[in-house]
């Protein structure tokens, strides 16, 4: 497992970056036993397990978490009038096809939602979820070259929507809807000639595309010869 925090000064490879990278190796499974782990706190519970093929030619690593601290504010004694909740889950499969050359697919979900209620304004609803899905080819050819291929697709949603009155008069009506779609292609080259000379090279190629739908109605006071309407 590791994790990687670039703030500036990035590299060629992260040259069209502007704000910060963040790299992330995730965790393999060590040994032939199956490892599993469980966890339970007030705002979230988890599980996760790792292991390896039978005919041991790769290795497996899943895990998924549950976190509620809408129950957490309640069990506190709060009547609190917001209730977030969120989730994810990842799994991971490696494969051995050759010496120096492994094929990983990898698929991660989350998503949250939120809830708003107010007995002096409206309710408010909120949603939010994200679906990525790749595969990754590492290639060794040999002590100087090497190479890295991996496609991506991604999927994000976000759901809000609003009704009711605020300040106990006036209507509001809000549904936002919007979507994300990206795939992308890329292959990194290496060659390492000498101890002191490297050089590396690649390309890729990326698509996305958005809908989004925006809808609100809402009622608004209106003075008129000194006169409140509406």
């Amino acid at each position: 497992r590791q994790l990687d925090l670039m703030t500036g000064g990035f590299n060629a490879d992260y040259g069209n970056r502007a704000a910060g990278v963040l790299t992330m190796e995730t965790l393999n499974a060590d040994g032939q036993k199956l490892k599993a782990s469980l966890g339970l706190s007030l705002t979230s519970m988890r599980a996760g397990a790792a292991g390896t093929f039978p005919d041991g030619s790769g290795r497996w690593f899943g895990s998924i978490r549950r976190g509620y601290p809408d129950i957490a504010l309640r069990a506190q004694g709060r009547a609190d009038d917001i209730f977030p909740r969120y989730w994810d889950a990842y799994t991971k499969a490696e494969f051995d096809l050759a010496p120096g050359h492994t094929v990983s697919l990898h698929a991660l979900h989350s998503g949250d939602t939120l809830r708003v209620l107010d007995d002096n304004g409206p309710e408010l609803r909120s949603a939010y979820n994200s679906d990525y899905l790749w595969g990754r080819w590492r290639a060794q050819f040999n002590h100087k070259v090497s190479a890295e291929t991996v496609a991506t697709a991604s999927w994000l949603t976000w759901h809000r929507d609003g009704n009711g009155l605020y300040g106990n008069r006036y209507q509001i009506n809000l549904r936002d809807r919007r979507s994300l779609a990206t795939y992308d292609l890329r292959q990194d080259w290496s060659y390492r000639a000498s101890s002191t000379f490297y050089l590396r090279g690649g390309w890729e190629f990326a698509q996305s595309g958005a809908d989004y739908s925006y809808h609100l109605f809402r009622e608004d006071p209106v003075v008129s010869g000194g006169v409140l309407s509406g």
